[in-house]
Parts: C-alpha cells; structure tokens; sequence
C-alpha cells in the first residue's frame, strides 16, 4: 500500500475526542462526589466500550444495584449504537474541548434507548450495520453489470466476493474498532482487496455494445 495512503488511514483511524465524563448526581454517594474523568475517545468507537476504562473511576461512589449504563449529552440520551465522532459531530456545534457527557448506571430509559447488553450488543450492531453497507455495495455492483452479463456463472461469482468480504469484516474489523488497532485494519482492508481480486489478474470485461466490444468498457475484478 502506499505509504502515504497509509498514514492518512492512520491519522483518520487514530483521530479521538477528549471527553470529561460526570457521574449523574442523582447516584453520587459520597462526599466529597468523585470529580469528572478525562478520556481520549476514539472516533470511530463506541461510548460503552470506554465503560471499563470510566468504572473504576466512580466505582466507590455508586449506589447499590446491577449496572445499567448509558450516556447522555445535556439530558439528552445518547444511542450507543452511534460511533462517538458521529455523536460529538451531530451534537457539540461549538468548539467544546473536552466534551462534558454524562454517565448514569442505574435507571435505564429503556422507552428512549435499545438495551445494550455490553460489548455483545455494539459487535451485532455493528456487523448489521457493515452487512447493510455491503448489501448495497452489491446490489449496486449486480444492477451495473445486470444489463451486459448474461451468465448466472459470473453473477454467483460477484455474490461469493462480497459473501467473502463480509466475513472477513465480521471476523476482523470490529476487533480493529475495539482495539483501535489502525495497522489491523489497514490489513483488513488488504486482505479484502486480495479477496476481491486485482484488475490485473482474472479480470472480465464487459462491453455495452458486444459487436466488436464497441462502447464502453468495464473490468470486473473476479478471483479465481
């Protein structure tokens, strides 16, 4: 890969957000109450993913009971499903450094928010949404393609590569976005452009005029 394509992956991948996370007053048990803990958040990751790294930081003033975590920005509750650079860019308008949120661990407003059921509940949610974007990938790529190939052969082709990314993504990706591991993903996306196979080696090319491959012309990367 190129090197400078790949430090701009870096820098994008690595971006985060200075967070100061407050203890909702209403479960502060101590006196004096704890004070706010300072984060980097990764942009690309996930407010309840932080959770281990903020609980220890209130762990002495919580009330009793079974945790139920959630954020909110302001009284608002966040949707956890959101990537925290998604939040703080739909939300924070001004230039708020660290970003003040909230963190309750009880009473969960579960008429607003989706259960979260921990670290299970973001990997399915975001393995949904990724086979959501690929499902449009290749819908997109078939209904291209549709009005020159003819070949059910080729067509199951084009089905198996975007099957194949989207289990490489569901094995590898979310551990890049939990791990905020830039290299693995960049070897990630490596490996899925193997997969799908380089212009250069098997390729087939389609014409919109097939007389003399007349009109204009498409190379469809298909492995071997």
């Amino acid at each position: 890969m190129d090197g400078g394509a790949t430090e701009a992956q870096r820098y994008v991948w690595e971006g985060a957000i200075p967070l100061q996370i407050h203890l909702h007053e209403s479960e502060v048990t101590t006196l004096p109450p704890p004070p706010p803990a300072l984060i980097l958040a990764p942009r690309i990751g996930y407010l309840p993913l932080l959770v281990p790294l903020i609980k220890p930081h209130f762990s002495s003033a919580l009330p009793p009971g079974v945790d139920t975590i959630w954020f909110d920005y302001k009284g608002l509750p966040l949707k956890w499903y959101i990537p925290t650079g998604v939040l703080f860019d739909l939300l924070c308008a001004g230039p708020e450094r660290p970003w003040n949120l909230t963190i309750h661990f009880r009473g969960y407003p579960g008429n607003i928010l989706i259960p979260c059921e921990g670290e299970d509940s973001i990997k399915w949610s975001f393995i949904n949404s990724l086979k959501e974007e690929i499902q449009k990938g290749r819908l997109a790529l078939l209904s291209e393609i549709g009005n020159y190939v003819t070949s059910s052969w080729i067509l199951l082709k084009v089905r198996m590569v975007f099957l194949i990314f989207l289990e490489i993504g569901r094995r590898h990706l979310f551990v890049s976005v939990k791990e905020r591991d830039s290299w693995s993903l960049i070897e990630v996306l490596d490996l899925s452009k193997h997969v799908c196979g380089n212009a250069k080696q098997n390729p087939i090319t389609i014409t919109n005029e097939p007389n003399k491959g007349i009109g204009k012309v498409n190379s469809i990367p298909i492995p071997g």
